[in-house]
């Protein structure tokens, strides 16, 4: 987690200097650069928690919840996709989901690849309501 905080340091001191910013501004870009390196060695430091990602005909489904799945960043063996769930009251409930391809999951990837990027099945259209004919009796 230090090494992240140094890091970002450096890095927010360097861009700072390199844009000729004010002192102020600065110690403000080094703080941020301190949190920045903070937040990710917090979010860095546990396993990856594994998503189930499931396609049901109708809306994508993130750990049994559907929703609108959409890619932000394909990068060919890395995909950064976006989940918005659906339906629901008040403010959408939003996760990022990262996609990593492996040697055994390949095949896995690039069904989900072509899922995605294929266009949504349209609904199908009512029937037509026909009526019969009416019939004179002879």
């Amino acid at each position: 987690m230090a090494l992240g905080s140094i890091a970002g340091a450096a890095f927010a001191g360097w861009a700072a200097g390199h844009l000729e910013l004010a002192p102020s501004a600065t110690g403000v870009a080094l703080v941020a650069g301190v949190a920045a390196g903070l937040l990710y060695g917090r979010t860095a430091a546990g396993p990856a928690r594994a998503t189930d990602l499931a396609w049901d005909g109708e809306a994508w489904r993130v750990d049994g919840e559907a929703g609108t799945l959409q890619v932000m960043l394909d990068l060919d063996r890395w995909l950064l996709l976006r989940w918005r769930a659906g339906g629901g009251a008040g403010r959408p409930h939003r996760r990022w989901v990262v996609v990593c391809r492996s040697g055994q999951a390949a095949g896995d990837v690039h069904a989900l690849r072509a899922a995605l990027y294929s266009r949504p099945p349209e609904p199908t259209p009512e029937p037509p309501h026909v009526r019969a004919p009416d019939r004179a009796d002879p």
